[in-house]
């Protein structure tokens, strides 16, 4: 069986795969769309300059309330709540006390996971 990734020409975004498992409907989508031949998971590929690309990892560190070497521009989710950055630097204050996880995300890196912790000592 043939495979084709579909993606958006701007990003490099995988936005599908393909089969041939209709002749006609696989050659509309060559038609129609960007794309390279084989099948390559979004989740970790992308495609960059027209070759399927391994997405990057983000070099963040985390120390306390504060996340470093963020890419830009990037969002970060904390708390339900999704924050827009422009300065490779995400501090997180809140005045109740824990452990709060915090997702990056910046196409084409990999999301990061990871933790934030707060202490208030009041």
């Amino acid at each position: 069986m043939e495979y084709i990734s579909i993606y958006d020409k701007n990003s490099g975004r995988i936005i599908a795969t393909i089969s041939s498992t209709e002749a006609e409907t696989f050659n509309l989508y060559k038609s129609m769309y960007s794309y390279v031949d084989d099948k390559y998971n979004g989740d970790e590929y992308y495609i960059k300059n027209g070759i399927p690309t391994k997405r990057p990892q983000m070099q963040i560190i985390s120390s306390n309330n504060t996340l470093t070497g963020l890419p830009m521009p990037c969002t970060v989710e904390c708390n339900r709540h999704t924050y827009t950055v422009d300065d490779c630097v995400f501090e997180y204050g809140t005045h109740i006390s824990g452990t709060y996880k915090v997702i990056a995300k910046a196409f084409p890196y990999l999301d990061w996971e990871g933790d934030i912790i707060i202490e208030n000592n009041t």
